[in-house]
């Protein structure tokens, strides 16, 4: 039986810039977002893997970021809204809304890019953080959003317009935009935080999911699950269960990528109360301005 013991919270009075996941055999395991910048979270339901988000969420709020929630399922990261520093959340209930928020996170690091060009200091930058949850279900919802309702709109509009440009592909362009995030973010103090109830992140490219360089998996895993976490020749003790031998909430494996992974129990954070009740229909929206679209980094740099 592991050392660790089998529930966890953060000591009282607990200072650091980096945020606190949980305890190992060796003591506490940080994140460092000016290290590894993005993060990925699995977990099937019941391991502990909401618990582990607030944990995240409330310690990124804690230290200063500005921070975008996508929760496809409405129901995730409800509590979480309410944090300083939350810009917005976006919910399959308007797709719409998903595509502007994580394209206006894209803009923000464009942006960067340019006073960054300009001489400013990377240091001096306000850590943002785009935290997706459940990266699959919002991949099949966002293409079937754009095959029957965006594809065909945009598509009327060029026709009565005459415009050549014509809207392309099968998947939704928010897509993308999450792996140009992956892929430039880190040097624009941009992150994201990547939730899935599997590890199966086929929909991203091998170069942006090599970019998810913290990664958690809670709860026991197969082969073929540990190995697309953590490597393909990946072999690891089962995670211990509990004295009545069903498995512990929160225990973990955790590991930044090259690096063997090791059992962790996560911090426990419950619910977080919100500022007051409201019915249904009545959350008011946080929306975040539409600003005007900007090119690419490698279209610029393109010509």
């Amino acid at each position: 039986m592991s050392r660790i013991p089998t529930f966890a919270e953060i000591p009282a009075g607990f200072v650091h810039t980096s945020i606190p996941l949980g305890l190992t055999e060796t003591g506490m395991l940080l994140w460092n977002p000016d290290v590894e910048p993005h993060m990925l979270l699995t977990g099937r339901t019941r391991t502990g893997k909401t618990s582990l988000v607030r944990t995240v969420i409330k310690g990124l709020s804690e230290r200063g970021a500005d921070i975008v929630l996508i929760d496809p399922k409405r129901s995730a990261l409800v509590d979480v809204a309410s944090l300083p520093g939350v810009l917005g959340r976006a919910t399959s209930r308007d797709l719409d809304d998903v595509s502007h928020k994580i394209g206006w996170v894209e803009r923000r690091m464009m942006e960067r890019y340019d006073a960054l060009e300009q001489g400013a200091r990377a240091e001096d930058l306000n850590r943002l953080v785009l935290v997706v949850d459940e990266g699959r279900l919002l991949y099949e919802l966002t293409k079937t959003h754009w095959n029957t309702v965006v594809k065909p709109r945009e598509l009327a509009r060029a026709k009565a317009v005459k415009s050549p440009v014509r809207p392309v592909g099968t998947e939704h362009p928010c897509i993308e935009q999450i792996r140009s995030i992956l892929r430039l973010g880190g040097e624009a103090k941009v992150s994201v935080v990547l939730i899935s109830q599997q590890a199966d992140a086929s929909w991203l490219s091998t170069e942006a999911r090599q970019n998810l360089g913290m990664r958690v998996a809670l709860g026991n895993m197969d082969d073929d699950g540990l190995g697309m976490m953590f490597g393909r020749r990946t072999r690891l003790e089962p995670l211990p269960t509990g004295e009545d031998g069903a498995p512990i909430k929160g225990r973990a494996y955790a590991a930044t990528v090259g690096d063997r992974p090791v059992q962790m129990q996560a911090f426990w954070t419950p619910e977080i109360p919100r500022p007051d009740a409201r019915v249904p229909g009545s959350l008011p929206t946080q929306p975040i301005p539409v600003q005007q679209q900007r090119r690419s980094l490698l279209r610029r740099l393109v010509g």
